[in-house]
């Protein structure tokens, strides 16, 4: 396999798994606005390496009730941004 078809490839997984975590989000409670890593990963078996891929490639589709996406541990994923679609967090310096 070449190497543009291998990335063509990731791609179109990494979409799949887009579609996925939209799809699961509605159905995991969020508390004050906030859904865990952990809680995703229940819900879709998709592994958690996979769904920071997702959450950094940005454009994630957020339930209207969910702000962020955040590790047990407190890291934010992904959070809610002035764009109807929400965009990946900034680092904290």
């Amino acid at each position: 396999m070449a190497q543009g078809e291998q990335s063509h490839e990731f791609e179109l997984d990494l979409a799949k798994y887009k579609r996925a975590i939209e799809k699961a989000l509605p159905e995991i409670p969020a508390e004050n606005g906030v859904i865990t890593l952990e809680a995703l990963w229940l819900e879709t078996a998709i592994p958690e390496d996979v769904i920071r891929e997702v959450l950094a490639n940005g454009g994630v589709e957020l339930p209207p009730y969910v702000d962020k996406i955040v590790t047990r541990r407190g890291e934010v994923l992904y959070e809610r941004g002035p764009s109807p679609n929400g965009r990946p967090a900034e680092p904290e310096l």
